[in-house]
């Protein structure tokens, strides 16, 4: 007699071991009953589970491409089945399988905003702080707390050199010294309501020839009249200028104490004007000490150096996958380097950096190495050096080992 439906394999405790291999998912392979998977007691938590697994998963991904993005992620299979990280994929490119299951946990960690975090026979960091970091070991790194990465600018250099000049009347050398010693002091405004931006400035710099600006500082600057005053940065670019272009927003000009004041946009320029609203002042005057401006640095070197992870047996191979963003042209494994170590920092293997995948943000890197004929240890730690002063953004870094 052929059994019901209803007869077949009425043990809970049967169904569970022999068909859920998870507290996530289910092997859909072998589940054909369908009668199974409706009676399984568990089926609520499962869906509710995956269910919040892949929204968070879905809004942590915004930062590395989007939704689409996250698309080809689950069809390349990289949910995790269980607490082993493993992945669900059938593709036999055991690499693809590893580099897309740090890209998850990137998701994750991003979407929860959660530090450093150790995986089985792993650490990945996303950088939402600087906990997973030998800040004290590093050299050369800027970390962006608000944007969760490390990065090399380098420090903005004043121009100096240039030519200045004060319109309005004063000692216009005393304002492009860099000193706080001295003070160029205007004459009297008098009625600016028509006068051109040269006419109503209070100091022009000439640099000679245009320049990358970066940033402007004034330091020190105040009104000897009655009322505050607006203020407001020009800038232009050919020999003999008649375009003056707004630089940053306006200020106001402080009656009764100094005030700084910064305004950081990137242009080309030739020349640098600090001038008065058009407006009639009448017997009202200004003074200034320093009208500094400046130019990108060069990017700096960098050596970021992980803390380490104990694993629990000595592992021969090492598996490392990044997160990066190209500022400037970067040739992997030259202006960026990354290295493995075992033995707590003593003794580093270079890896070889390959493309993986391009991001709406940067673009992820992965390598693998031997890492077999290094002294033995389980102190794992990883180093990613930027050389050449090229400029770069790393988001994150994932490092595996077996």
């Amino acid at each position: 007699m052929i059994p019901k439906k209803r007869d077949k394999l009425t043990d809970k405790s049967f169904i569970q071991k022999k068909f859920y291999n998870s507290k996530l998912s289910f092997d859909k392979n072998k589940l054909t009953d369908k009668y199974l998977v409706q009676k399984n007691p568990y089926k609520e938590n499962i869906d509710l589970n995956k269910r919040s697994f892949i929204k968070k998963s879905v809004l942590g991904l915004a930062g590395l491409g989007g939704v689409a993005l996250f698309s080809k992620f689950a069809k390349a299979g990289i949910f995790f089945r269980d607490d082993t990280f493993q992945s669900t994929s059938s593709t036999t490119d055991v690499t693809t399988n590893k580099t897309n299951n740090i890209i998850s946990m990137f998701i994750v960690l991003k979407a929860g905003s959660l530090s450093v975090q150790n995986i089985v026979d792993g650490v990945v960091d996303e950088f939402e702080d600087e906990t997973g970091v030998d800040t004290a070991a590093s050299t050369g790194e800027t970390y962006d707390a608000a944007n969760d990465y490390y990065s090399n600018p380098g420090s903005n250099v004043r121009i100096t050199g240039a030519t200045a000049t004060a319109p309005l009347g004063g000692t216009a050398a005393n304002c492009n010294d860099d000193s706080t010693g001295t003070t160029l002091t205007t004459n009297s405004f008098g009625n600016l309501s028509s006068s051109s931006v040269p006419d109503r400035s209070v100091a022009k710099l000439d640099f000679g020839a245009d320049k990358n600006i970066v940033e402007v500082i004034l330091t020190d600057h105040w009104n000897t009249g009655g009322s505050s005053t607006p203020n407001q940065l020009w800038y232009a670019t050919n020999a003999a200028p008649t375009t003056y272009i707004a630089y940053g927003s306006s200020f106001g000009m402080n009656a009764t104490s100094s005030s700084d004041y910064t305004r950081t946009v990137s242009v080309t320029a030739r020349y640098m004007y600090l001038t008065m609203g058009a407006s009639n002042y009448g017997s009202d005057s200004c003074n200034i000490k320093k009208f500094n401006v400046y130019e990108a640095g060069t990017p700096a070197d960098v050596t970021l150096l992980s803390n380490a992870t104990t694993a629990l047996a000595q592992p021969d191979e090492a598996f490392v996958v990044l997160w990066e963003e190209d500022v400037d042209s970067v040739t992997l494994n030259t202006d960026l380097i990354v290295s493995v170590s075992r033995d707590g920092g003593t003794t580093w293997t270079a890896v070889t950096l390959v493309d993986k995948a391009t991001l709406t943000t940067g673009r992820i890197l992965a390598a693998s190495v031997d890492i077999s004929a290094q002294p033995s240890g389980t102190s794992m730690k990883w180093k990613a050096v930027v050389a050449n002063n090229k400029e770069q953004k790393i988001h994150a870094v994932g490092l595996q080992w077996s």
